[in-house]
């Protein structure tokens, strides 16, 4: 039985110099504060969609 919704894969990963720029623009949009973000980048986890 499906509840009718699209079945999405989704991978965690940790953040890396490529994801920099997506990183400072989620947390812009979100009115969040850039300060360490760089520094602290290996820190982050991600959420993304296969």
């Amino acid at each position: 039985m499906t509840d009718g919704k699209e079945r999405r894969d989704i991978a965690f990963r940790q953040a890396d110099e490529n994801a920099l720029m997506a990183v400072e623009a989620l947390l812009c949009a979100s009115k969040l504060p850039l300060d360490g973000v760089r520094g602290h980048l290996a820190n982050f986890v991600l959420a993304v969609e296969d």
